[in-house]
């Protein structure tokens, strides 16, 4: 299935559930790939970037969905990274069979995630408020599924394979 950025965007701003104030969604993904981008804002002032790309030996079948409820999630404002060169607010992928599954529910929370390569698959949830979450896969087969219930709880996860 594939569905271009600007359809998306415009869909998504046709939204009730988008009717909070000062939501910034950004996305950018090829059109040519099978990328495949749901999203779901409904608090004020959430802040994400949503890329996927795709190189000419990667790119499938990616998948960012996405479902925010809270207020202030995404990026940091000032706050230093868990892993460096990874900013807050910032989900990209690029490569094959990529999958990432995203729901926040609180307030001021944090997320980072990049995936690059084959076969990547990563799961999150984070219930409470401000947590502090970043994840990075590059290599092959990876899984990353972690849940952040309560608040103030951070968590950083690497995995590299080539």
């Amino acid at each position: 299935m594939r569905l271009l950025a600007a359809t998306v965007v415009s869909l998504l701003l046709a939204s009730p559930a988008l009717a909070g104030s000062g939501n910034v969604l950004t996305i950018a993904a090829d059109p040519s790939a099978a990328n495949r981008i749901d999203a779901l804002l409904t608090g004020d002032d959430n802040r994400l970037t949503l890329s996927q790309t795709r190189t000419s030996s990667e790119g499938e079948a990616n998948t960012i969905n996405v479902r925010v409820n809270g207020h202030r999630n995404g990026t940091g404002r000032g706050q230093a990274t868990l892993i460096a060169d990874l900013p807050w607010g910032t989900l990209t992928q690029s490569g094959n069979s990529n999958v990432m599954e995203v729901s926040i529910t609180g307030s001021d929370n944090l997320l980072a995630a990049v995936q690059r390569g084959s076969s990547n698959v990563m799961k999150t949830s984070i219930s409470g408020d401000a947590n502090w979450a970043a994840i990075s896969q590059t290599g092959q087969n990876n899984l990353a599924s972690f849940s952040q219930t309560g608040n103030g709880n951070m968590i950083a996860i690497t995995q590299r394979s080539w």
